[in-house]
């Protein structure tokens, strides 16, 4: 088998692997979009949505995953073939050098003119903590918010447990 071949087949590979995560992880997000459009009451639309937010989540997730391990086996094969740029339907793709960055061997060495003292910052944590418990801080106060914000939370079933 030639390095071309041998490219190929990783690369296959890599194609394989993301569409089968990505497949299942989208089988799980079109069963919940179905139970959602089959639900016959409030209650149970309200329950079938919560598996479809968290079936999409799921699916970006492994799509992200994806995307993240075709990216670094295409990077690398074109890297090992020495092909360092290719032309697609409608996208390129290019290899770039990545850019400088500052390695530190030994900080004590370093001329004290590169250092910088930090600017003063508010301590947040510190002056909610004092509003919560009641001191009076010019300038600051607690803002509560007039809005819900929807917490998803995984729960055992008591067949699961």
């Amino acid at each position: 088998m030639s390095g071309a071949d041998d490219a190929a087949a990783a690369l296959k590979a890599a194609a394989q692997a993301s569409y089968k995560s990505t497949f299942e992880a989208g089988s799980r997000f079109a069963r919940a979009h179905t139970d959602v459009r089959q639900a016959t009451d409030l209650v149970e639309v309200l329950a079938r949505s919560i598996d479809l937010v968290v079936a999409a989540e799921a699916l970006h997730a492994e799509a992200d995953a994806a995307v993240k391990a075709l990216r670094a086996t295409l990077s690398s094969q074109m890297n090992d073939t020495g092909c360092t740029q290719v032309q697609g339907t409608y996208h390129a793709a290019h290899l770039a050098k990545k850019p400088a960055f500052l390695n530190i061997s030994n900080e004590a060495e370093i001329p004290r003119e590169f250092f910088v003292q930090p600017p003063v910052q508010l301590d947040k944590r510190a002056l909610k903590s004092a509003l919560t418990d009641g001191v009076q801080v010019s300038g600051a106060s607690l803002a509560y918010p007039n809005e819900m914000s929807l917490v998803l939370k995984a729960r055992i079933s008591k067949e699961a447990a």
